[in-house]
């Protein structure tokens, strides 16, 4: 048996449905193993599935924002420029602590994760404003 998932995406403007195969599934017989989807399949689908999802919304919202709303014409480019984001490299790295990404959490784990990880920097904090505070204090006569 095959398969097939996808996602039609109807716009407001009255343009035809866009169609995307997202997924197909094959499944030689009817046994317990084949029943559903694999947790693998089910995140990749889910995966598959929010790609398409954002993507078909930011072309909508394009659209939208591309034309003029009182006399309907379209606006003018400025141009397309690379956004950096130089923070990301610190953000990736908070969340490998906070979320390892080779097991996947309950809600509970990642809360006690992040309040543990929270309590560990308040402590660092801490502890640096203490010995600047000293430093301050041993400078003064």
């Amino acid at each position: 048996m095959r398969i097939s998932m996808q996602l039609v995406a109807h716009d407001e403007g009255g343009e035809p449905a866009t169609i995307t195969e997202i997924a197909q599934f094959e499944r030689a017989g009817l046994d317990m193993g084949s029943l559903g989807l694999h947790l693998e399949e089910a995140k990749s689908l889910l995966g598959r599935l929010q790609r398409t999802m954002v993507a078909a919304q930011v072309v909508e919202a394009v659209a939208r924002t591309s034309v003029c709303p009182t006399c309907g014409e379209q606006l003018a480019c400025k141009g397309h420029h690379h956004l950096v984001f130089p923070s990301y490299g610190l953000t990736v790295n908070v969340l490998q602590e906070v979320l390892p990404p080779e097991h996947v959490l309950a809600a509970s784990a990642i809360r006690r994760q992040v309040s543990s990880l929270g309590c560990r920097l308040e402590a660092e904090q801490a502890t640096e404003v203490r010995q600047q505070a000293e430093v301050a204090c041993r400078g003064q006569p």
